[in-house]
């Protein structure tokens, strides 16, 4: 199985979108704030990803996706992938450096901020994985689905989702805690088809 790890990802945070995202934009005393925070972050993040392609079946009866010899379980996932053939499942981080920095961030409304950033870094880093899955599968769209964000996929089978990749998931930094949430917060695992 040929795993596609990323270690460093090229972002750009664009200051006037995190603010309105964060509903910054009438604060005008924080604009020096938001403007050295996030010069920080681009300095210490490096998002990172790891997908793999692999081939799939599904018992759409039963509501089950077979993925080499892990079974998931959601009936949604089953009824959109039932007449694909390949499925990309993927691990996306906004990476451990900036997870570790804005933990020892004591401000509150700093702690806000890098959040914010946070996320747009998983955002552009998401969008840049999932173009590089469409220009070198030849695709001219994807869709994914993730464990957790519906009721229909269970959130624990994430832990098959990262057995896929075995002990590659350590290149890229990212854990799964005893509950099934990964560490660093702001990161992302599905599969794309």
């Amino acid at each position: 199985m040929k795993v596609e790890i990323f270690q460093d990802i090229t972002f750009s945070i664009n200051e006037q979108n995190l603010k309105e995202a964060l509903k910054l934009r009438e604060r005008l005393k924080l604009d020096d704030l938001v403007s050295e925070l996030i010069s920080n972050a681009e300095k210490i993040a490096k998002p990172k990803a790891i997908y793999t392609k692999l081939q799939s079946s599904v018992d759409r009866k039963n509501g089950q996706v077979f993925i080499l010899d892990k079974v998931f379980h959601s009936k949604v996932l089953a009824e959109s992938i039932e007449d694909t053939t390949n499925v990309f499942p993927y691990i996306i981080t906004c990476g451990m450096e900036i997870e570790e920095w804005s933990q020892s961030i004591d401000d509150i409304m700093e702690q806000y901020i890098v959040d914010g950033i946070k996320a747009q870094i998983l955002f552009e880093s998401t969008e840049y994985i999932s173009q590089k899955i469409k220009e070198t599968n030849n695709l001219e769209s994807l869709v994914y689905h993730i464990p957790g964000f519906l009721d229909d996929w269970p959130i624990y089978e994430q832990k098959e989702l990262f057995s896929i990749f075995g002990d590659k998931t350590q290149e890229i930094q990212v854990y799964l805690t005893e509950s099934s949430l990964m560490r660093p917060t702001k990161s992302v695992s599905g599969i794309y088809y």
